[in-house]
């Protein structure tokens, strides 16, 4: 893990200080699943920092609400690992999330219509939206 977050980040690694908004994880989740997998690693800063969890988190909770949030946004189903580790002394939780092994990318619904929209890690960088699943895949 160490050596991971040394090489920083890229398409394949992300830090987050904590754990990010839903609908955020989500497409992170997505990102990953759709091209060659990658680690979310919770409790690092963007300059590759070793921060650490906040010691009061329950970590159970944590991972049971990441799970929640992976089923009920992610199409076809994601199932990424979730464990901890430790370096120099402060807790990470890392998220490993695998390819897919799928001809259709996993998608998110968005709306309340069922539009669905599947992403790719250069296009959370930039905060765009640019896949639009197409309406076949929308049932």
């Amino acid at each position: 893990m160490q050596s991971a977050i040394e090489k920083g980040e890229g398409k394949n690694v992300e830090y987050k200080i904590e754990l990010p908004k839903s609908n955020t994880l989500a497409k992170t989740i997505i990102a990953f699943s759709n091209t060659g997998g990658g680690k979310l690693i919770i409790g690092v800063n963007d300059q590759g920092e070793v921060i650490g969890l906040d010691s009061e988190l329950n970590i159970f909770e944590i991972k049971d609400k990441i799970a929640s949030i992976i089923y009920e946004t992610c199409y076809p189903t994601v199932l990424p690992d979730t464990y901890t580790t430790t370096i120099d002394e402060q807790l990470l939780l890392v998220i490993e999330v695998y390819r897919i092994k799928m001809t259709v990318p996993v998608f998110e619904e968005v709306s309340s219509n069922g539009q669905k929209m599947a992403y790719m890690p250069h296009m959370l960088r930039r905060n765009e939206i640019m896949v639009r699943v197409s309406t076949f895949l929308q049932s």
